[in-house]
């Protein structure tokens, strides 16, 4: 509508200039308008004080007053008084068009003028309240003098057209930060005021009170609110809550039966921490495994989701070992020692050094050899006694002796072998 307004004006003006050509030695009269104040109602209605001017004979020669005029962008409701009465007893009814109101025919004719400057010398004024829909941002009109040409237009412009001050919107963010998880479908909105005619958001060029974006990175909003005269914006942010997460300080643990083992989870943006199978919260988790594999899977949330990571937990057994007999050699024979260890234990003779689960020896005198069974978990020993005889001075070798026509041994436990 603020546009159709403009166009009558413009259209108006040109008219009004070329009916006066003719005269343009002469200027307008003082015939118009001054513009008092203007009330915000705060309803979307305004109220403006008006006086209305009409020039008489000493102030103009131009010519007498029939009628007069008044444009507004905006929709005139109402106006008081709604009629106005002359020096010469004249009245003119005030008749209202949408955004005009005219008092009498502004063009001259054949009736008795409203001030006719020949019989009226002093300039007459007329105070009156006009009550308007919607935000007026300016205004134009004036008398209509003999000459045709509109009141005020030349040596006085002020009373024939003028602006209306800025009635500044407002517009209220619902939240001025949304928070908001990836992904996450949020709306935004804000509340205007009456004196908003039209919302523009940055991003998006949406026009609605509200837009409904998905939440991916933080984005501030800018929203402006305007009306014909002025404008105003406020923003609105999305700020980023951050997903959890969380890494196993070991993927695998061993420990030895029957013994604790220590899990621990490495945690950012983690509220809380809750293990499985036990049931149980923190970031770390102190527990005896069963013998054999296990798996402890760790649950950190936060306001934005969760997230999972397993540990795999392995017990390991002590390591034991057995050995062969102790051993009876003569001076010069070999023999094998041989260890058995369990728990996957690896065997160090002592003092041989050999890692080896069996190894052969020749020792020149007793010796005793100590198996070594090591692993994760700890150490096991085992003794093997190794004796060396000596051959007496009749061919008989030390410690063997003549049983049934042969040469015999005797064991270790004191039997014969």
């Amino acid at each position: 509508m603020k546009h159709v307004y403009k166009m009558m004006k413009r259209t108006a003006l040109l008219i009004f200039t070329l009916l006066a050509m003719p005269g343009l030695v002469l200027a307008c009269d003082t015939s118009g308008y001054d513009m008092n104040s203007i009330t915000d109602n705060g309803d979307g209605t305004f109220t403006i004080q008006w006086t209305a001017l009409v020039a008489g004979g000493t102030t103009t020669g131009v010519g007498s007053t029939w009628g007069f005029y008044l444009n507004i962008d905006a929709t005139i409701l109402s106006i008081s008084p709604t009629s106005f009465t002359s020096a010469n007893g004249t009245t003119l009814n005030a008749a209202i068009n949408g955004g005009n109101v005219q008092w009498g025919n502004p063009n001259p004719s054949a009736t008795p003028p409203f001030l006719d400057i020949t019989l009226e010398p002093n300039d007459q004024s007329f105070n009156f309240t006009m009550v308007v829909q919607g935000i007026p941002t300016e205004w134009w009109g004036g008398g209509q003098e003999a000459n045709l040409c509109p009141g005020g237009a030349g040596t006085f412009l002020d009373n024939y057209e003028g602006e209306f001050p800025c009635f500044e919107p407002v517009l209220i963010p619902n939240q001025d930060i949304v928070f908001a998880c990836p992904g996450d479908v949020v709306t935004l909105s804000v509340t205007p005021n009456y004196l908003v005619e039209d919302i523009l958001w940055s991003p998006g060029n949406s026009t609605n009170t509200s837009i409904t974006v998905t939440a991916f990175s933080d984005e501030t909003y800018t929203i402006t609110g305007s009306n014909p005269g002025c404008s105003t914006s406020t923003t609105i942010s999305i700020s980023m809550l951050p997903l959890p997460y969380m890494t196993p300080q070991e993927e695998m643990v061993e420990v030895c039966e029957g013994t604790p083992a220590v899990l621990v989870v490495n945690t950012e943006f983690v509220d809380v921490v809750t293990w499985t199978p036990t049931n149980t919260s923190g970031p770390v988790l102190v527990v005896t495994p069963p013998n054999g594999p296990s798996v402890y899977t760790a649950t950190g949330t936060n306001s934005c989701g969760s997230v999972t990571v397993e540990i795999e937990v392995n017990t390991l057994p002590f390591p034991t070992i057995t050995t062969s007999n102790d051993q009876v050699i003569c001076q010069g024979e070999s023999v094998q020692l041989i260890a058995n260890p369990s728990g996957g234990a690896v065997t160090t003779w002592i003092p041989d050094g050999t890692v080896a689960n069996s190894i052969t020896v020749s020792p020149t005198s007793t010796t005793t050899y100590t198996a070594v069974a090591s692993n994760f978990c700890g150490a096991a020993v085992e003794d093997v006694v190794v004796t060396v005889g000596q051959y007496h001075q009749h061919g008989q070798p030390f410690g063997m002796r003549w049983r049934n026509g042969a040469l015999q041994r005797p064991s270790i436990g004191g039997g014969q072998q």
